[in-house]
């Protein structure tokens, strides 16, 4: 949810995995960005419960399963940014499944550099710019004390 409420356009951001703050209606496509999880702890379906203003049709959430398939649109336009990235930066990921772990590789195809902050190693670390075998919530609080927030 952060990445949209950075004030990102969503037309710029590739949501992997879905967001807990989204809902997509199954009916007419349209998207509702919501101030809160609208995640259904108590259905095994991915129904949120709420209904479409437009046309009525049952809300979802739009996250993505281990197994599902990713949305074509997002890994297609992750690629393409990955491609034209001047840095990617993977954190707390081994980058062990696909598609999603090849997209920093797209980056050091380029000219672009790799930053790496997890604590195992990913087969990326020859082609990284930047690597720290660390927690990488210990990692962001140096990063954030080092600017001043």
């Amino acid at each position: 949810g952060l990445h949209l409420r950075s004030g990102v356009p969503r037309t710029h951001l590739s949501e992997l995995h879905g967001n807990a703050f989204v809902e997509i209606c199954s009916g007419c496509k349209r998207e509702y960005i919501r101030d809160f999880e609208v995640i259904n702890s108590l259905s095994e379906s991915r129904a949120t419960g709420r209904f479409c203003d437009d046309c009525g049709g049952i809300l979802e959430d739009n996250l993505v399963d281990f197994g599902d398939p990713l949305p074509s649109n997002d890994i297609k336009y992750a690629r393409h940014h990955s491609r034209r990235a001047d840095l990617s930066v993977v954190w707390g990921s081994s980058l062990k499944v696909t598609p999603a772990c090849n997209l920093p590789r797209l980056t050091t195809e380029g000219s672009g550099r790799l930053a790496i902050i997890n604590l195992q190693k990913t087969g990326l670390e020859s082609r990284s710019d930047f690597r720290v075998f660390g927690e990488c919530d210990k990692f962001m609080d140096l990063v954030m004390k080092e600017l001043a927030f």
